[in-house]
């Protein structure tokens, strides 16, 4: 099963009550030089629902995620 791009760096999981987990991660980055947030959503089975990518992140960062209470995901940058 594949999940996320080929090119993903410093995966982050945060899985919640529900039973589901989100893959946050790094694409595009390089030495100096700033990537792209990319996210997964899994279900209690593992199968991708939902992705997506976000807004850039800066030099020398990666994601970190958490679940809230209500089953909610946060990710920092």
């Amino acid at each position: 099963m594949k999940i996320g791009p080929r090119n993903a760096k410093h995966p982050t999981l945060a899985p919640n009550a529900k039973g589901q987990t989100l893959i946050a991660s790094l694409i595009g980055s390089a030495w100096s030089q700033a990537g792209t947030l990319h996210w997964d959503l899994l279900d209690a089975k593992g199968l991708v629902t939902a992705s997506g990518d976000g807004q850039e992140l800066p030099i020398w960062s990666y994601p970190a995620a958490y679940a809230k209470p209500d089953g909610s995901f946060v990710v920092l940058r």
